[in-house]
């Protein structure tokens, strides 16, 4: 899937965003984030974390049926990168507030992930 990038920081605080796995990475979206954004998307990461709230990697891992290990290293690693917020606290994970949650979609006549905001 390709997809196109929107790194800067202005792009980052933008309600609506989209990520591209093809183009040059940015000191920010590396690849390899960049593929760790298309996992989630493809295994409904995002959408179960759109629609449950915010959710620990245990809880997560449940929910879609996937190994708890491998879900906390992504939910880290996209907090990190700025995907998700986390709460050290309760180490519960979810979409950012200017954010509702992730789609596929078109663009330019390439599919696209966009991030979109709450309406």
């Amino acid at each position: 899937m390709n997809i196109v990038d929107l790194s800067s920081a202005e792009s980052r605080s933008r309600a609506s965003r989209t990520i591209d796995v093809a183009g040059a990475a940015s000191s920010r979206d590396t690849l390899f984030v960049k593929l760790l954004v298309a996992l989630g998307y493809r295994l409904g990461l995002f959408e179960t974390l759109n629609a449950h709230g915010k959710a620990s990697a245990p809880e997560l891992a449940m929910r879609l049926g996937l190994d708890e290990g491998s879900i906390s290293d992504w939910l880290t690693a996209m907090a990190e990168a700025g995907y998700l917020e986390s709460d050290p606290t309760t180490h519960r994970f979810g979409m950012p507030g200017n954010l509702a949650g992730c789609r596929s979609t078109k663009f330019g006549g390439r599919a696209v992930l966009e991030f979109y905001s709450p309406d």
